[in-house]
């Protein structure tokens, strides 16, 4: 009983703050072309299906260190485009080796804004 007691003790050390856990490897954003509707963009990365959304609209997109790409169209615009930078969670310097570990091969370490607003030109 008392190795039992030891071993999740060491579990739970090993992986606090692990966001692997914590807050998963997927995240919510929201995407906006503020003041024009009914426009199409598709979200897209390295190593990924792309995704269509029609803004605004919220979408699960899987947290990693790639570089995300929304690109926007609409008749009569001109085509926006923005790429976003994954940014990595402050809190991966608290973590142990091995929920540091963890979180990096997941891709749990980073996360991107949780909102992306696209500016539409129109066309002169």
């Amino acid at each position: 009983m008392q190795l039992s007691k030891h071993a999740a003790f060491i579990a739970i050390i090993a992986l606090a703050g692990c966001a692997t856990i914590s807050e998963g490897t997927t995240q919510i954003v929201n995407v906006d072309t503020p003041g024009v509707a009914n426009t199409q963009c598709v979200l897209s990365r390295a190593n990924a299906l792309p995704r269509t959304v029609t803004p605004p609209e919220q979408v699960s997109i899987t947290r990693a260190n790639v570089v995300l790409t929304v690109e926007c169209k609409k008749e009569g615009y001109e085509v926006s485009s923005v790429e976003v930078q994954p940014s990595k969670d402050e809190l991966t310097i608290f973590q142990f080796p091995i929920g540091y570990l963890v979180d990096g091969v997941s891709g749990a370490r980073y996360t991107y804004p949780k909102t992306i607003n696209i500016e539409m030109k129109a066309q002169q």
